[in-house]
């Protein structure tokens, strides 16, 4: 496996939350994790977390306002494989506001169906990743399942899902130390998910004008 280099979409979000790291500065300081340091970086965050959401959004009021942000749930478990006899980690995020994507189709009845959509729980699979910075106790990358959901256009329902991007930093989480304005550190996750296409009945469109980022945020402990 290659060391993975950050792409500009997730260095901003990265800049955005205060993670100003990058997976290995180089190719040969990059390794992979052992199972035992998947475990430890595991204990760290499994379990179940609220936390917020903050997705692109349109102010016409105040155009330097571009995002908005509510309450989500989100819960890091893991199971066995029996059929390759290893762990695997697992994501599980409620409350996607997906209706956001519609604000990045164009005008048609499937850009109207998409901005009526109820939130949704995305899947995901995670893998914890080596990462070299001293200030973040964990790096994982997310590869979520597509959003699935029936868009009735031109007189029939059809089945569309949106894909994220996976394997890559376009999708991927942390764990880390951050200091508020008041000077108080915490314990916080932050984790981000890119959808990168829309498929109907099984086939890409070319419906998505641009990838749209999702960020998470959640406090895990107040340090001293």
């Amino acid at each position: 496996m290659n060391k993975l280099k950050l792409i500009s979409m997730a260095l901003c979000a990265m800049a955005l939350f205060g993670f100003n790291s990058c997976l290995g500065s180089d190719d040969d300081n990059y390794r992979e994790l052992t199972a035992e340091e998947k475990e430890e970086q595991y204990l760290m965050v499994g379990g179940s977390h609220m936390g917020k959401v903050i997705f692109p959004a349109k102010n016409e009021t105040n155009p330097q306002d571009q995002t908005d942000t509510l309450d989500c749930r989100f819960y890091i478990g893991k199971d066995y494989d029996t059929e390759n006899m290893k762990t695997v980690y697992t994501l599980t995020i409620s409350k996607i506001p997906i209706k956001v994507i519609g604000n990045y189709m164009g005008y048609g009845e499937q850009r109207d169906q998409m901005l009526t959509k109820e939130d949704v729980t995305l899947n995901c699979d995670m893998d914890f990743v080596y990462i070299d910075d001293a200030t973040i106790d964990a790096a994982w990358l997310i590869n979520p399942y597509p959003a699935e959901m029936n868009l009735n256009y031109n007189g029939k329902d059809h089945k569309v899902q949106v894909y994220f991007f996976v394997n890559a930093t376009n999708s991927m989480g942390a764990i880390g130390t951050v200091t508020n304005k008041d000077g108080v550190k915490k314990k916080q996750i932050q984790m981000w998910v890119t959808a990168a296409a829309i498929y109907a009945d099984e086939k890409q469109t070319s419906w998505l004008n641009s990838y749209v980022q999702f960020y998470f945020v959640a406090d895990v402990a107040t340090l001293d």
